[in-house]
C-alpha cells in the first residue's frame, strides 16, 4: 500500500520539525492557512504535514444569579 501523505497535529510546530529534522526528514515548504502554521517534510520515503491549529479560547463564564 502506498500514501501520499500522513499529516500530523502538533502543538509545537517548531518542536516538532527539529524532531523530524534529526530523524532525517527534509523541510520543504512552511505555510499558513489562515491561523494554522504547517510544514511539508519528505523523508523516508514518504512525506509528512505537521499542523498547528491554535486551541480555540474557552466560552465566557455565564454571570451567576
Amino acid at each position: 500500500m502506498h500514501y501520499h501523505h500522513v499529516s500530523i497535529k502538533t502543538a509545537d510546530i517548531l518542536r516538532a520539525i527539529a524532531f523530524y529534522e534529526a530523524l532525517g526528514f527534509t523541510v520543504e515548504v512552511r505555510f499558513t492557512a489562515g491561523i494554522t502554521l504547517g510544514c511539508w517534510l519528505t523523508g523516508a520515503q514518504t512525506r509528512l504535514e505537521l499542523l498547528q491549529v491554535p486551541q480555540p479560547a474557552p466560552p465566557p463564564r455565564q454571570l451567576r444569579r
